[in-house]
């Protein structure tokens, strides 16, 4: 399913990967594969997340008949930030995921710090959404690493 969001990258990115290597530099290539994989997952990521900031307003108002347009913009602020830092992910790697991850940081500590706002399952899924986004910068040193050693051995 990665493989057709490959558009996600870098155009570099992409033929480096479509190169063939043989013995070791065969595992590495495979190792720099996945690391690869893992960029798109992130990036994926914070375009979903760009959108799903605004799940507490809009079940807010379809369920409890609740709007707060102080909350929906504060929402749509967050997701503004985050989509940003979807779109330059391609530029600036390690930049896009802390600008990606500070809304979600910041509504997490909403949901914790206020009372009466805490709910287990919200705050468990925002703190995994920051642990698989914070993943982002991982593979993203390990693709580096792994590119320079294959063109280190194979050139």
């Amino acid at each position: 399913m990665i493989g057709n969001f490959k558009w996600l990258l870098t155009n570099e990115e992409i033929e480096f990967e479509k190169q063939k290597f043989k013995g070791k530099l065969a595992g590495k290539a495979y190792k720099y594969s996945l690391n690869i994989d893992g960029l798109i997952r992130t990036r994926i990521l914070i375009f979903a997340m760009s959108i799903l900031v605004l799940y507490r307003v809009l079940a807010n108002y379809l369920f409890y008949e609740i709007f707060d347009i102080q909350f929906l913009i504060e929402r749509i602020i967050f997701g503004v930030i985050i989509l940003i830092g979807g779109l330059i992910f391609n530029k600036f790697r390690i930049l896009s995921i802390i600008i990606a991850v500070v809304p979600i940081i910041i509504i997490t500590g909403t949901y914790l710090l206020i009372p009466g706002q805490f709910h287990l399952r919200t705050v468990a899924f925002m703190v995994a959404i920051i642990f698989l986004i914070l993943s982002g910068i991982y593979n993203h040193i390990q693709a580096k690493n792994i590119k320079n050693q294959l063109e280190k051995n194979y050139y």
